[in-house]
């Protein structure tokens, strides 16, 4: 954990194919640009990549299965997240960050403009749209049946709308915080 936290001058780092486990907050508020994740890691530790606010491309494995909360919190300029084809547990449709069933969108990237939220989400994981500063307005449709905390703070977002007919019960502590 914290292994190369706050060091700002690192852009960009070759990890080894022998490492499985990437600790909490290993690279957080580091100068990472992109990361090529290497095959063989299978966990992200909690807030691994949060506070990289010059993290522009994350590339997922294969072998990732386990994903820590708040992995990319804060990354204001994270365009694209990519995802190995076989992976088992997550996918990558246009850089969003989905698990493989497409029922969870886990993390739309700051800089990325999602149009549409695919049919098949039924939850918005955790801080999934946290700081991004592409949308003004969010639609939530009728198929989304959850939404995690944070799910958009410290975004530029102004106004939200739930399709009718939403299965929503609940609004989750800190969802617009610092809107």
């Amino acid at each position: 954990p914290y292994a190369f936290q706050f060091t700002t001058s690192l852009k960009r780092i070759t990890l080894p194919n022998t490492l499985r486990t990437i600790g909490d907050r290993a690279f957080s508020k580091s100068g990472l640009v992109e990361i090529i994740i290497p095959e063989g890691v299978t966990t992200l530790g909690d807030g691994v990549f949060e506070g990289c606010e010059s993290l522009v491309t994350v590339t997922i494995p294969s072998t990732l299965t386990d994903l820590g909360a708040q992995v990319f919190r804060n990354c204001t300029n994270l365009k694209t997240i990519e995802v190995h084809p076989n992976n088992p547990a997550f996918c990558s449709v246009d850089g969003v960050l989905y698990t493989k069933d497409m029922k969870t969108l886990v993390a739309c990237p700051a800089k990325y403009w999602l149009s549409q939220i695919p049919d098949s989400v039924v939850e918005i994981a955790a801080y999934a749209f946290d700081h991004s500063q592409t949308y003004r307005e969010i639609f939530v449709p009728a198929h989304v049946e959850k939404i995690g905390v944070g799910a958009f703070s410290d975004s530029a977002i102004t106004s939200c709308v739930f399709e009718e007919g939403s299965h929503i019960t609940e609004i989750p502590d800190y969802m617009f915080m610092s809107c």
